[in-house]
């Protein structure tokens, strides 16, 4: 197939491109609400400005915020990295998985499992490709990390992804020792080789979690929330596609390949310990859910590249035909996806906050919600905002908010005891600056 095949690649990457850029088309500001935290603790390694309320300076994230930091401090903009940078992290990933899945099947194989990433639909509760978040570097560096499993430089790919995104960093841990496991049972040896680098990327990464880890310990990567069913898997890609995947798995198991399967079965099964016991361990469920469904792609790529393989002559005419069919039953889904998303401010109030940001100073208390986005871009403090879970001092700030702007701030008492100098939103009785900009004292 040769060239022709990596046309059909470059036209993948193409349409995936284009369709994480998809919904930044008509917006230019950060989509969900992750995003402008991050940008916000990225802000605050770069210029000192304030993080929110009860924020700490350094996240488990940290690493992911610095290289944000570095990239600004170079020349690149924030906006510009919120805008482009996701469309670029998924042609990154998507080339990531063909280089493996190449590796240990063939070429047409590698080609699906690229299409069924790019049409992979992201959300704002799993998040995925379509955001500048860390989970988006995880993705790339988990097949990477397999494809480089008997590299020297793997410590570092390791290290990398725990210090950019613990969780991901976590998840490529169980994929090679997937690895692993699979290489002892075939060879009846262990290697050495593959546990040290472990050893030595954890210990590079491990500066950066000893702090929270000798608080809280492994508490750190536990959760006891979900938002999303277990029924919700195969209704994602509904029963056909779920079915190609389970044909796939059992080709991968014909092929000896068990390292995928492997995988997979563990993820499935942290997923299920979860809906048993209610316990989150190692990896937040819906981030689990993010990475199962990338390794998906191997046993759907698998599965068709098997049907190619049964093709003696134009092979590559029916890797477009199927593609083609794929597209129209996949695609809709896909671009239906990028518009849900969260438009948290417009082009007025990002005017008016930079205003803000260039003349006053002081505590702002507005709409909990335009808060998330109101810090990283009027650079001031804020009394409070909607919280990223639940939290009961958030909730019960948000609850004063609500009242104070629903008596119009007539509430001068709740301004002075919290001392807020700065209201955005509609009132009465105090001074007006500009649009809904008011002031106090």
């Amino acid at each position: 197939m040769g060239k022709r095949l990596y046309f059909i690649l470059i036209l993948l990457l193409l349409l995936g491109f284009y369709l994480n850029y998809l919904p930044h088309n008509q917006y230019k500001y950060p989509l969900h609400v992750d995003e402008w935290t991050h940008l916000t603790y990225a802000k605050h390694l770069n210029y000192d400005t304030p993080l929110y309320f009860s924020d700490q300076g350094k996240s488990l994230e940290h690493g992911f915020h610095i290289l944000l930091a570095v990239l600004d401090s170079i020349g690149v903009n924030y906006l510009l990295m919120f805008n482009l940078f996701p469309a670029f992290f998924s042609v990154l990933i998507s080339l990531a998985l063909f280089i493996l899945v190449r590796k240990y099947f063939d070429e047409a194989s590698a080609l699906f499992s690229v299409f069924f990433f790019i049409m992979l639909e992201s959300s704002n509760a799993l998040l995925g490709s379509m955001f500048l978040v860390p989970l988006s570097l995880g993705l790339f560096f988990i097949p990477i990390g397999l494809f480089l499993v008997n590299s020297r430089l793997l410590f570092l790919v390791i290290a990398f992804t725990l210090v950019m995104h613990p969780f991901s960093g976590i998840a490529l841990l169980i994929l090679l020792n997937c690895f692993l496991l699979n290489e002892i049972i075939e060879t009846k040896r262990i290697n050495y080789k593959l546990i040290l680098q472990q050893i030595i990327g954890i210990v590079l990464a491990l500066p950066l979690f000893l702090d929270p880890l000798l608080e809280k310990g492994l508490g750190n990567l536990q959760f006891n929330t979900s938002i999303i069913p277990f029924y919700f898997i195969p209704r994602v890609f509904g029963y056909l596609i779920m079915g190609i995947i389970l044909i796939g798995f059992y080709l991968i198991a014909y092929q000896r390949k068990y390292v995928f399967n492997t995988y997979i079965l563990v993820m499935l099964s942290l997923i299920l310990v979860y809906y048993q016991f209610r316990f989150n361990f190692l990896i937040f469920y819906e981030r689990n859910l993010m990475y199962l469904f990338e390794s998906f792609s191997i046993p759907f790529g698998v599965f068709f590249g098997c049907v190619i393989g049964k093709i003696k002559k134009y092979q590559v005419f029916f890797i477009l035909v199927l593609l083609i069919v794929l597209g129209i039953f996949m695609l809709p889904g896909k671009v239906e996806s990028t518009k849900q998303v969260y438009h948290i401010i417009n082009e007025n109030e990002y005017s008016d906050f930079m205003y803000i940001r260039e003349n006053l100073n002081g505590k702002a208390v507005l709409d909990p919600w335009k808060a998330i986005a109101f810090t990283p871009i009027a650079e001031r403090e804020i009394y409070s905002r909607i919280p990223p879970g639940p939290n009961e001092i958030y909730l019960n700030r948000n609850e004063e908010v609500f009242s104070f702007f629903n008596q119009s701030c007539s509430n001068l008492t709740f301004l002075e005891e919290n001392n807020i100098k700065i209201v955005y939103g509609e009132c009465k009785g105090l001074r007006k600056v500009k649009n809904n900009i008011f002031v106090y004292g």
